[in-house]
């Protein structure tokens, strides 16, 4: 005999199947069982689960999920002690066999999602899972798309049919509070079925349209953790809780826990809760996120502002979208332009022209750390020794590549001295070319050392970018090199080791590495079917005219050395219509950056070995004894690895070995706030 829900306000939680849509369906079953365990120790009795479409959804071809309907239901029934399981469920995508089988697995709640024109349609499976015993909400989809009188009518027949609860969707997450109230009023004078209400968040209306709905009554509240979800994401459930414990209900729900659950295990996924420009419009238009692809290839084909095409639409937008309808609005809105005006003004630069070079660069300086902060990047100052070009401070700040990044080339280690100690503590990293001399090994700066080989870092530059341009497999691919000799070889090398076929004027190596597989020629040779010539002389020429003009018509020239192609050369170039590049450092130097510095963070955060539960574990390439479980972080963990092998290999973890599920359970709650980690021994 399956229970009733109750006359007492529940959330549901819906991050384990609605927030799904956030990463692709990819929470796994383990996901599933470490965060129904979570909520259900933090108070939440309705958990749902499962493909974000619902069961037999990865059976159907609408995105791959990451386990199968059973395993998530499995997972998701062993781990809750006191909540009940909900999936949804969508007719013709799930049947009734999907239905009979999550019921025989322990479910307790099917969600029977329909767009409310078609709510008729969940008839059939209303009565199969009654049959099963399971508690049945039908979830009336785009609900916006009709009156409160209709909603309101097909509310009566879904209780008729014998459902439990019937959900007003605010799919688009568009509805305002006072549409909730009349809509959800509307159903209570004709019905007396228990009500539910699922919105989004698109105009960032979720929290107080969930509330307005608990005002009239629904009893049935979704809520995801940090508000993960489709489109523009749900209602949070950390913050439906705070606000309705005190409202005076829910009192049982522990927030704290809530928000440690949403902190661990939500905030590191890679999904944004920040409002986009397409998601509000959607959200003023009422017109569904699965629509948005087919709308922005329509107004991509017609020229137009995608918003503008949405917006247009009206009620045409509401319920279901064609391809058709979409080109027929992108015809008539041709020509018309969008009624806006801006008005952009700009601060002049007060950086004076007259400044000294160490004043210029702490005013760089300041500016890198602003564009840090502003985007939550580290910032880095990169300064070389140069022998090829007089000092100065660059221009401008990169902020593309995973940190804010920018250059000073200085003449003397004297002048790059005084840079770092003017500039030292106001960015956080300093990066320091190895070849200058610029600091003693034992330096006190407050911001933090990262050094490098300038010239093995430029040569890497080149090659990546040729790849980018040419192909990633070079193989067969015949290039010359010409310029400096240090740096020609070390492109070469590495052009060869990409496969590539290399002429150069530099004397190689006899035994190059077994990965080298391209060939070597000389120059003279190859000129006339050489598909890239690479220019390695940095602020001298040389690649000259005469080896341009003989040049096939598709060959790349690339400035390696920048500076490296003479100006007739160049001329020669533009008539033949031959693409010219120079080298773009700034992936290349970012990402160097960001190597070192995540290796001093490897080294100084997570190395170490440790002692957890009378188990030893090691990070960080400590190489543990064999059997020590190696975790990604000593003092910061949250998984892990593998087990150690003894000689600094790595096999497998066992997730059945009794050290393997303690080792993963310490990493739980100290990620939940709940245990503190034992001091790493010293190495």
């Amino acid at each position: 005999m399956t229970t009733t829900f109750g006359s007492e306000p529940f959330i549901l939680d819906c991050t384990l199947r609605d927030g799904s849509y956030a990463i692709d369906f990819q929470f796994t079953s383990d996901d599933t069982a470490l965060i129904v365990s979570a909520l259900d120790s933090a108070g939440i009795r309705h958990i749902e689960v499962g493909h974000g479409l619902g069961l037999g959804a990865s059976r159907k071809g609408k995105g791959q999920a990451a386990a199968s309907d059973e395993d998530y239901i499995r997972s998701a029934t062993r781990a809750a002690i006191y909540a009940k399981i909900a999936v949804f469920f969508i007719p013709g995508i799930g049947t009734e066999d999907d239905i009979r089988m999550a019921a025989d697995l322990g479910l307790a709640v099917l969600r029977i999602g329909t767009d409310i024109v078609q709510s008729e349609s969940s008839e059939p499976f209303v009565r199969v899972a009654k049959r099963c015993n399971l508690l049945v909400c039908c979830n009336f989809m785009k609900s916006y798309a009709v009156t409160p009188e209709e909603f309101a009518q097909r509310a009566k027949k879904a209780e008729d049919w014998g459902a439990d609860v019937v959900y007003l969707v605010d799919s688009a997450g568009g509805m305002l509070p006072e549409e909730i109230a009349e809509y959800l009023a509307c159903t209570r004078s004709l019905s007396k079925i228990s009500l539910g209400f699922h919105g989004h968040d698109n105009l960032r209306m979720a929290l107080a349209n969930t509330l307005a709905a608990y005002e009239a009554g629904a009893v049935a509240l979704d809520a995801s953790l940090q508000g993960m979800g489709r489109s523009e994401g749900n209602c949070p459930t950390e913050v439906l809780a705070a606000v309705l414990q005190k409202k005076g209900v829910l009192a049982t729900l522990n927030v704290d826990s809530l928000l440690d659950i949403g902190d661990a295990f939500i905030a590191p996924l890679a999904f944004s809760s920040k409002p986009s420009p397409l998601g509000v419009t959607a959200g003023r238009a009422q017109f569904h996120s699965s629509f948005l692809t087919t709308a922005m290839e329509v107004a991509h084909r017609f020229n137009l502002n995608v918003r503008q095409l949405i917006l247009a639409l009206g009620d045409q937008g509401k319920l279901t979208v064609s391809r058709d309808i979409l080109e027929q609005k992108a015809e008539q809105l041709i020509g018309r332009k969008e009624a806006r005006f801006w008005h952009v003004v700009f601060e002049n630069d007060k950086t004076g022209t007259t400044a000294s070079l160490t004043e210029q660069a702490r005013d760089l300086c300041h500016k890198l750390r602003s564009e840090a902060k502003k985007k939550g990047l580290p910032s880095v100052l990169n300064v070389v020794l140069s022998s090829y070009e007089p000092s100065h401070v660059s221009p401008y700040v990169e902020s593309s590549f995973g940190c804010a990044i920018s250059n000073v080339m200085v003449e003397t280690p004297q002048l790059g001295n005084e840079i770092l100690n003017a500039c030292d503590s106001i960015v956080d990293f300093f990066l320091i070319d190895l070849q200058g001399n610029l600091i003693p090994r034992y330096s006190d700066y407050k911001s933090g050392l990262l050094m490098y080989s300038d010239p093995t870092m430029w040569c890497h530059a080149v090659v990546s970018q040729i790849g980018a341009i040419l192909g990633p497999c070079l193989t067969g691919t015949c290039i010359v090199v010409l310029g400096d000799q240090v740096l020609s070889a070390i492109v070469a090398r590495l052009l060869m080791e990409h496969g590539a076929d290399v002429a150069t004027k530099t004397p190689l190596p006899q035994n190059l590495p077994d990965r080298t597989h391209g060939r070597t020629y000389r120059v003279e040779e190859v000129t006339t079917r050489a598909e890239c010539v690479v220019g390695m002389s940095q602020r001298k020429p040389c690649i000259y005219r005469e080896l341009v003009e003989q040049l096939a018509p598709n060959t790349l020239i690339f400035d390696g050395g920048i500076g490296s192609i003479h100006a007739d050369a160049l001329a020669v170039s533009r008539e033949k219509g031959l693409r010219v590049v120079r080298v773009d450092l700034r992936p290349t130097l970012a990402a160097k950056a960001l190597e070192l510095i995540g290796m001093k963070k490897v080294v100084n955060a997570h190395m170490g070995r440790a002692v957890w539960e009378e188990i030893p574990v090691v990070a960080g390439g400590i190489i543990g004894n064999a059997g020590d479980i190696i975790v990604d972080s000593i003092t910061s963990p949250t998984r892990i690895i593998g087990v150690a092998d003894g000689y600094g290999g790595i096999t497998a973890a066992d997730p059945n070995d009794d050290r393997v599920r303690t080792i993963r359970k310490v990493i739980a709650l100290h990620l939940l706030g709940e245990k503190k980690l034992p001091p790493k021994e010293q190495s």
